[in-house]
């Protein structure tokens, strides 16, 4: 941010599609976001509702790539990702596939299940900051 502080977000937890477990058990998915955070990844992403601008200001900041690959004679997209903290410095990373991208929405990739380790229900508010 300008001022030198991180970039707070903040949204609404919403239920996904279940695609997140599925591209999260991809090796080149899952390597590439463990390079990124340092740990092993959760296969499965918690989905946030946010406010466009947000979305907006996240998606420029994604600079780390994840790039596409073939597996089995099926081609899969790229996905940018940025490094973000959660509650209690929790590492992460939102991430913002190729294929299937939805403006206001962001998934985010950790080492836990979010869901559970936050005890987090459809509707309930969650915020983040860009690492």
């Amino acid at each position: 941010m300008k001022d030198g502080s991180p970039l707070k977000i903040c949204g609404r937890v919403t239920s996904g599609l279940g695609k997140g477990r599925v591209f999260l058990s991809l090796e080149p998915y899952r390597k590439g976001l463990e390079k990124l955070i340092g740990q092993e990844v959760y296969p499965g992403t918690l989905n946030l509702k946010v406010a466009l601008e947000e979305w907006r200001r996240l998606y420029e900041s994604a600079s780390f790539l994840i790039p596409s690959f073939v597996l089995e004679e099926r081609r899969y997209g790229t996905v940018k990702a940025v490094p973000v903290e959660l509650n209690g410095g929790v590492p992460g990373a939102v991430l913002f596939p190729e294929k299937g991208l939805r403006p206001a929405l962001v998934e985010i990739a950790s080492p836990l299940s979010l869901r559970d380790f936050f005890s987090l229900r459809d509707g309930d508010r969650f915020c983040f900051r860009v690492a």
